[in-house]
């Protein structure tokens, strides 16, 4: 068995305790999939704090890498009530158009039996082996079905707990579609294509706000020609110990190979962001291995392809922003284009790692400029 580092939390006049386990699966209990009912939405909707949100992306073979969810609430008008719609477009010209839509939380609805999610006339649809997005926003549009090239996925049951478990914070995740294929249309300015390319799902959802439990994460995959791995490095807040939960995945075809906790990531060469908003780390590596599969990656940014600033969407006055800042946190996402190199050890057989990925770094609750040093 193995287990992630465990996580701890501590209330008032108790015990520090132990409150996630997560045993690793092989073979055939590897690759039974999720059920329909573990991408619909969650129990949680009458939580003060409770958030859901279903991501899709896709690289087309004509060079348009999309990013698209349906998000409830607005985490960026976390008090307002309103759900959103994320349309992120980038062109193969280099072109960048980000939308970012909100809606009346009115015109969010969702099954609790399988996926099945819409906001307004936006919608997402399916189950295992297939799932359907269809989006529309002024004159761009997409009509897209993703199907799966491998089994869906989740860590253990899909959830990580925080806090005492009579009080827990929950912070669920699932990757419906580790791998899947791209067909459709997709329309940009007005003129359509015919999009055909790679893509992947995930679901996520909490009865808490991220800021009071996570500190900061990386989260990224690899799509090779045979190849598909997930990894992330979600690392909590001084009340949890600030306790790393490194998570990792590898597909080979059609078959999931590895699903691991047990692993190191290590950040470096920090800078500051043109906009002058946070700190982002450069290089990424990491290590991992349990049985008979191990590997190692090196990440360096090349291109920072988003830059979302939290306080300033969330309305607040510069002169505020700075103060809020550098006294408590300066929430920031960052979506980077990065080559990378590595290898893996499956079971003996060496396979060399080595092209160019995007991932990401979501920092919750580090003031600005500063460097994680746990």
């Amino acid at each position: 068995m193995a287990r992630d580092k465990e996580l701890y939390a501590r209330e008032e006049g108790e015990e520090w305790l132990p409150i996630d386990e997560f045993e690793r699966r092989v073979g055939e209990d590897l690759n039974r999939g999720i059920p329909p009912k573990a991408d619909a939405q969650h129990p949680y909707s009458s939580k003060r704090n409770y958030f859901e949100w279903w991501y899709f992306d896709a690289d087309l073979e004509d060079g348009h890498h999309l990013l698209l969810e349906l998000q409830v609430p607005n985490l960026l008008r976390p008090w307002k009530k309103q759900c959103c719609m994320l349309f992120h477009i980038n062109t193969p010209d280099g072109g960048k158009l980000l939308n970012f839509v909100p809606f009346p939380r009115s015109e969010f609805r969702a099954s609790s039996e399988t996926c099945d999610v819409a906001i307004a006339h936006n919608t997402i649809k399916g189950e295992y082996p297939e799932y359907r997005v269809k989006f529309t926003h002024q004159n761009h549009a997409c009509d897209l079905t993703f199907r799966n090239l491998c089994p869906g996925w989740g860590r253990g049951g899909g959830e990580i707990c925080f806090g005492n478990p009579s009080r827990p914070h929950l912070f669920g995740w699932i990757v419906p579609q580790p791998r899947a294929e791209v067909s459709g249309t997709l329309t940009v300015n007005g003129v359509t294509h015919e999009a055909r390319g790679k893509g992947y799902h995930d679901h996520n959802w909490a009865n808490c706000a991220m800021p009071s439990v996570l500190s900061h994460w990386h989260w990224g995959r690899l799509v090779m020609e045979e190849i598909t791995m997930i990894f992330a490095d979600v690392v909590a807040r001084a009340g949890f110990g600030h306790r790393h939960i490194p998570i990792f995945f590898i597909a080979r075809g059609d078959r999931i190979l590895f699903e691991s906790g047990e692993g190191e990531f290590q950040a470096s060469d920090y800078v500051m962001d043109d906009q002058g908003v946070q700190v982002y780390p450069r290089k990424l590596s990491c290590r991992f291995g349990e049985g008979d599969i191990s590997g190692w990656m090196e990440f360096e940014v090349k291109e920072v392809v988003e830059v979302t600033d939290g306080l300033m969407q969330m309305g607040f006055p510069s002169p505020l922003v700075s103060l809020i800042g550098k006294t408590l946190a300066r929430p920031a996402y960052y979506r980077f284009f990065s080559d990378f190199r590595g290898e893996l050890d499956l079971a003996g057989e060496k396979v060399s790692l080595g092209e160019n990925t995007y991932y990401e770094y979501m920092v919750l609750s580090l003031r600005q400029g500063q460097v994680p040093r746990f």
